[in-house]
């Protein structure tokens, strides 16, 4: 089973996430919390294979959070965003950093919604979790990088 925790500010897109994952045998949620501190606090708990990461939040955005969380354990990241488009430099300085891809947050919780957004989602997730090793070991060379001289 892969383990994803959900970081995300909005309790709507929160529930929509878990609605879309809790139809799929293989994928469970371990926990949906609304900013990155509480994350933090509990991430031992929660133990998760994959985070679903929102980009922007009031409390600590999720660029920050994620930087820390790849010193300390390298976690395959797919960051939800409806502002952020590639080129953008947060975009771009979240894929230099290690994130498995940034995603369009969905629009609403009806069926179009879910039809176009769900069958693609789901695949990114397992494919996140498919390259967890190969996330740690870019991880640990981007900070051997950093901290030689």
């Amino acid at each position: 089973m892969i383990r994803v925790l959900i970081i995300d500010d909005s309790p709507l897109i929160r529930a929509l996430l878990k609605d879309i994952l809790s139809k799929e045998e293989d994928i469970g949620v371990v926990g949906a919390v609304r900013d990155p501190t509480i994350a933090r606090e509990r991430f031992k708990e929660f133990s998760p294979d994959v985070i679903l990461l929102d980009l922007v939040m009031p409390i600590m955005d999720g660029l920050e959070f994620f930087k820390g969380l790849m010193a300390y354990r390298p976690t395959p990241v797919i960051f939800l965003s409806k502002f952020i488009e590639e080129g953008d430099p947060v975009y771009e300085e979240a894929m230099a950093n290690g994130a498995f891809a940034i995603v369009e947050k969905p629009g609403s919780r009806n069926e179009k919604a879910y039809a176009s957004f769900g069958p693609a989602f789901i695949e990114t997730i397992r494919r996140a979790y498919e390259a967890r090793d190969e996330i740690s070991r870019r991880a640990r060379n981007r900070f051997l990088r950093r901290s030689s001289y």
